[in-house]
């Protein structure tokens, strides 16, 4: 688990998605009996102990002893553990995931390929990212869509002001939701006219 010492200090990013401030995820490590060691990666931004516990609690007593390479039934053993009590969702999914991501680990490296050919392939050579500029007012946004620019992302999102937001929560949603879009569309436009990103910048 990062969150300040050890492998947090060799991420350059700690995290998948950014909430609410929160700097952390939870790193699951899988060793077999042959010493294949296996990663994976659970979707804990928040709350990473609340999911390190079900993994070691609920989930390693159920796969100490079995064959790594049968993921489908380990799987169906660690949903079956709660599913009188109607847990399918949350901190115990998100668990079953990150173990489900090191089986994975484990199969390609014992295969000696990559996982995304054991599942058939792949279906794309890269894969474009965007950053997002912010919601501020049009000058810092276009200030910071070129300065995004520079470090290579072309693909960016920008956000609603809150200003805008809080403004139009008085309005009847019809005519606020219509009239925040226009004010949208006018941003983007303020920020391609005036900025040197011309048509390079895709914003979403």
């Amino acid at each position: 688990m990062t969150g300040g010492i050890g492998l947090w200090n060799r991420l350059e990013r700690g995290e998948t998605v950014r909430q609410g401030g929160y700097q952390q995820t939870l790193l699951i490590k899988i060793t077999t009996d042959q010493g294949v060691v296996g990663w994976g990666e659970s979707h804990a931004v928040m709350t990473p102990r609340v999911v390190k516990t079900a993994v070691l609690d609920l989930f390693r007593p159920i796969l100490l002893g079995q064959d790594a390479r049968r993921i489908e039934p380990i799987w169906e053993k660690m949903y079956s553990t709660q599913r009188l009590r109607g847990y399918g969702t949350g901190y115990f999914t998100r668990a079953m995931a990150g173990i489900d991501i090191a089986l994975w680990d484990i199969v390609g490296k014992a295969a000696g390929m990559p996982v995304y050919q054991l599942l058939g392939g792949k279906f794309r050579d890269s894969i474009p990212t965007y950053q997002g500029v912010g919601g501020g007012p049009p000058e810092q946004v276009r200030e910071n869509s070129q300065a995004l620019l520079e470090r290579g992302y072309p693909n960016q999102k920008m956000l609603e002001s809150n200003r805008i937001r809080r403004f139009f929560s008085f309005f009847s949603p019809r005519h606020g939701n219509r009239c925040r879009v226009v004010l949208a569309i006018a941003r983007v436009r303020v920020v391609r006219r005036h900025s040197h990103a011309g048509d390079r910048a895709t914003c979403c």
